[in-house]
């Protein structure tokens, strides 16, 4: 018959994960185990009948399988040995875990000798251990004698689970940061019937970082306070680490809290320098930043000084310990600057900015609209300059010329008005040289403000070479020799660049002077370092006395017409050898004239009826150009040189009212190269080139022009050539170089007839 030698007590134990074994050596009689209650566990010791075995067991019948017999028990829970009849311990040993006293022999955990018959022989956790101990969690080895090898066991004292819970104890959520908050964790045996408190420490984190140090357990609970939570949210848990193994650590579920930054005022103080300064002096600001939320945290942070809202340079300063931010600057330019200090909010405060100090800076301005200038030599040069008044500043300003100014510098005494603006000013420059300067205007006041501005003389002037040569001869009527021309330079000297202008001033009667550009005058543009070359041409006419005459050239410059410069050559009148040539022009053909003899002419053309011609119809006429020198004063060329050919002859015809010219051609001794051309419905141009004083003397032009419905017009022909023509009416036109010749004709076209009904349009009379 099968002894049953185990009785499981407590199932619920198991479903906590604690299975409380202990094992001592009991006698093989059955029995009942005696005062385990609830959460104590009983092994047997007993004699399996079918096996004829000594065993420990689970059960009071059978024995185990497993030899040595393998079984857990949770720290802190009580097994009891059931010893039926008297029995004596053998030795025993501990592989893993401590013994009370430190080993497991002797009156220790497992006693030797007899016990009573029967009894129970308890092992438990708790401190009422009837061996005299506890069993720290590890793995203990044990058998009994006389049983043999039959009778051994494994105990395995399991550490204890532990949960953590986490409250809030003391403080709002959300708090406001530097107010204190208690959060407290109690960790929790999780052995169903265990009496036993954990032990060990509890560490408190936000979002897994430690923000305590390990906390020792009182009573299995510890709670922490704190201030200094930074502003926003925050995940606190809190983390048990054991004391030894008896008991498997564990975490607290996540706990937000919600920190609101503090909320702050900021004051503003001008703590070094005056108000009002002056400009370049170096004042200092303070702000002091309170926390104003009475958590009595000093704010931290940095705080920006700003002018009129705009950041100052290097204006953003970290607060000092006592919440202090000191700015100081003496860039501040003149002018009233109204400073704040504005503390920038972070997490953990919010921002505030403090009240204005409107900070006057005294300084005035200077400045020149014409810094730059250049000048002729003794001229003088006007700088135009105005001054400002900021902050409040008044005071006279002494304007004077300050480092290599030129000869002459005049500067000012002007009262400057508080706040006054562009209050103008002048200053005056001259120098008797060329030369270049580069100085400056300064200006200086009250409270020793000196402002300048660089400026730049430049006194430049021309050159005029004596002309060369400085005497020319001409023939009465004619000019000195074109191919050698008078040869002069203009130059510029120094920095000089501007108009010179050139002419002879009251030249002698009669005498003209033509520079390079064909004119009596010249304007020459010279440009800095620049050399211009001109010429001058003396045209004489029959008029001008034989002798010596000198001629004065003037170089003007328009900047600075009373510093002109005059040079002189001398001009050698001789006598002619009569007209060189005489061209003379008509209204007629050349065939009509009988040459050699010649008409006699009347001028002007004499005034005649019109001559009509038909609506739309050409009109055609002859002019006729003539060399008459050969025949002037009566009859032949008196003297060698007395006649010569008329050169550079032009004919210009010309009309009071527009037509239209249909033609206009040399008709008659065409060189090749002669030609007609029209320039407008008034005008054309014919170039004859040269007419001979020798036959055929003369040259025709054929003109067709169509005249404007019934208006009447005058027809003007002008001739001019290259060499003069004395005694003969003078004219004055475009194409007239020296003299001309001048006649005119007139012409119009008939009326239109007026057709009536009926009428025989072919009849030309008008009634």
């Amino acid at each position: 018959m099968r002894v049953p030698l185990f009785q499981r007590t407590l199932r619920p134990a198991l479903r906590f994960g604690v299975l409380a074994l202990v094992f001592v050596c009991m006698a093989h009689t059955p029995a009942a185990a005696q005062n385990c209650s609830f959460g104590c566990t009983v092994v047997y010791a007993t004699q399996d009948t079918n096996q004829g075995t000594s065993c420990f067991s689970l059960n009071s019948s059978t024995c185990s399988s497993a030899n040595p017999l393998t079984s857990h028990v949770s720290f802190g829970l009580t097994v009891d040995f059931f010893q039926p009849t008297g029995q004596t311990f053998g030795s025993h040993s501990a592989t893993s875990g401590t013994c009370p006293g430190g080993v497991c022999t002797g009156n220790s955990f497992f006693d030797t000798g007899t016990m009573s018959n029967p009894t129970d022989y308890y092992v438990t956790f708790d401190g009422h251990s009837t061996a005299g101990g506890n069993l720290n969690a590890g793995s203990y080895n044990y058998f009994c004698i006389p049983h043999g090898a039959g009778m051994r066991g494994v105990l395995i004292v399991d550490p204890d689970g532990t949960t953590v819970s986490l409250s809030r104890t003391a403080g709002p959520n959300p708090s406001i940061f530097g107010q204190s908050v208690t959060f407290t964790a109690t960790v929790n045996n999780n052995v169903f019937f265990s009496s036993v408190t954990p032990t060990g420490t509890v560490t408190f984190e936000d979002f897994g970082v430690a923000i305590s140090a390990p906390l020792t357990l009182i009573s299995g609970s510890r709670s922490f306070a704190i201030s200094s939570l930074s502003g926003g949210v925050h995940s606190i848990t809190a983390v048990y680490t054991p004391a030894n193994g008896n008991f498997s650590g564990s975490t607290s579920g996540a706990l937000s809290h919600t920190v609101n930054a503090a909320n702050t005022s900021t004051a503003l103080a001008l703590t070094s320098g005056t108000n009002p300064a002056t400009a370049g002096q170096s004042v200092s600001f303070t702000a002091s930043v309170s926390n104003t939320s009475g958590t009595g945290v000093v704010p931290t942070g940095t705080a920006t000084f700003e002018d009129n809202g705009t950041p100052l340079g290097g204006g953003t300063i970290a607060l000092d310990g006592a919440g202090h931010a000191v700015f100081t600057t003496s860039a501040l330019a003149g002018g009233t600057h109204p400073i704040t200090a504005v503390f920038n909010a972070n997490s953990n405060f919010n921002g505030s900015a403090s009240s204005v100090i409107n900070e006057a800076v005294h300084d005035f301005t200077l400045s020149i609209s014409n810094p730059v200038q250049s000048v002729l030599p003794n001229q003088t040069a006007t700088f135009n300059g105005t001054l400002s008044a900021f902050g409040g500043y008044s005071s006279t300003i002494t304007v004077i010329c300050q480092g290599s100014p030129p000869a002459t510098c005049t500067g000012a005494s002007v009262p400057l008005a508080a706040n006054a603006q562009n209050v103008p000013f002048t200053v005056t420059a001259s120098n008797p040289a060329v030369a270049n300067f580069s100085f400056s205007i300064s200006g200086s006041g009250v409270e020793s403000l000196t402002h300048a501005v660089p400026v730049t003389l430049s006194v430049g002037s021309f050159s005029f070479s004596q002309p060369t040569p400085s005497s020319v001869s001409a023939v009465q009527g004619s000019p000195n020799d074109p191919s050698s021309p008078i040869t002069f330079q203009i130059s510029s000297l120094g920095s000089f660049a501007g108009e010179v202008d050139l002419n002879c001033p009251s030249p002698p009667s009669g005498v003209a002077c033509i520079f390079s550009n064909g004119a009596s005058t010249q304007a020459l543009t010279l440009s800095p370092g620049q050399v211009i070359n001109d010429t001058l041409v003396l045209n004489t006419s029959s008029s001008v006395s034989v002798g010596s005459h000198p001629v004065t050239i003037q170089a003007t410059p328009v900047a600075a017409p009373g510093q002109f410069q005059t040079r002189s050559v001398t001009l050698n009148e001789t006598a002619g050898a009569g007209p060189a040539s005489v061209t003379l022009v008509y209204f007629g053909p050349y065939t009509s004239q009988g040459w050699p003899g010649g008409p006699a002419f009347t001028y002007p053309y004499p005034s005649t009826a019109p001559t009509l011609v038909g609506i739309g119809v050409p009109y055609t006429f002859k002019v006729t150009a003539v060399d008459y020198s050969n025949y002037n004063s009566g009859g032949g060329c008196t003297g060698a040189g007395a006649c010569d050919d008329s050169t550079g002859v032009q004919l210009l015809i010309s009309f009071s009212e527009p037509v239209t010219i249909a033609s206009a051609v040399v008709s008659f001794n065409n060189s090749g190269s002669d030609n007609c051309v029209t320039q407008s419905s008034t005008a054309t141009l014919c170039n004859l080139h040269t007419i001979t004083y020798a036959s055929p003397f003369y040259k025709e032009i054929t003109v067709n022009v169509v005249p404007p419905f019934g208006r009447k017009v005058d027809a003007f022909v002008m001739v001019s050539s290259s060499v003069p023509n004395p005694g003969y009416p003078s004219c004055s036109g475009t194409y007239a170089n020296n003299t001309c010749t001048l006649v005119h004709a007139t012409t119009r076209t008939r009326p239109r007839p007026m057709v009536r009904a009926g009428q025989n349009t072919q009849n030309t009379n008008p009634k």
